[in-house]
């Protein structure tokens, strides 16, 4: 297995630099992809994992490079598609395409599954919500139906005067001039 995810990374920057034969290089890493997916015997979650930890792709980018292998798509096509995502995301302008970016990278998600957590604060400051961090109800001691705000820790019948989210958040600050992001938990 080792050999592979060697082999796919190889691929992958050998792809990122060469220009004139960037398809082919795509196309090994895509059928080095396959062949490390047909031998991998955990569960989808574990896989996304494997891809993001060992690989150092996403799930999306990995189902492009294996379509390119399989000549489901061109690599035209694929750039294509990523040409028209980032447009729209650009267009719609109201998150900067850095800040969606460090967010997808944290999170370990795609851009169109980063997008939605993201709300705007002000021209520098964003939030984002953490999926799988939701609070579930839990009854209290007379029976009532509560929840623990994850801002202030006390547990509420209703949302917590607070104004917590009932999940955890993370405040990003952006400073364009020095393109910096700056990630603080809430």
């Amino acid at each position: 297995m080792q050999d592979l995810i060697r082999a796919i990374k190889a691929h992958i920057a050998k792809g990122d630099k060469a220009a004139d034969k960037a398809e082919q290089h795509y196309i090994a890493a895509g059928q080095h992809l396959k062949t490390l997916k047909a031998e991998h015997t955990g569960s989808w979650t574990e896989w996304e994992a494997l891809l993001r930890n060992r690989v150092g792709i996403g799930k999306s980018r990995a189902s492009e490079l294996m379509a390119i292998a399989d000549g489901t798509k061109t690599l035209a096509e694929v750039r294509a598609d990523t040409a028209e995502r980032n447009r729209r995301l650009r267009h719609d302008g109201e998150i900067p395409v850095d800040v969606l970016a460090h967010v997808a990278k944290d999170l370990g998600i795609s851009w169109e599954e980063a997008y939605p957590l993201i709300t705007r604060d002000d021209d520098r400051t964003f939030r984002y919500r953490v999926p799988g961090t939701e609070n579930f109800p839990f009854r209290d001691e007379d029976g009532r139906w509560m929840l623990r705000c994850p801002d202030c820790g006390n547990a509420h019948p209703a949302p917590c005067d607070c104004g917590g989210p009932f999940l955890l958040t993370r405040t990003i600050v952006r400073e364009p001039q020095t393109k910096a992001i700056t990630t603080s938990m809430v």
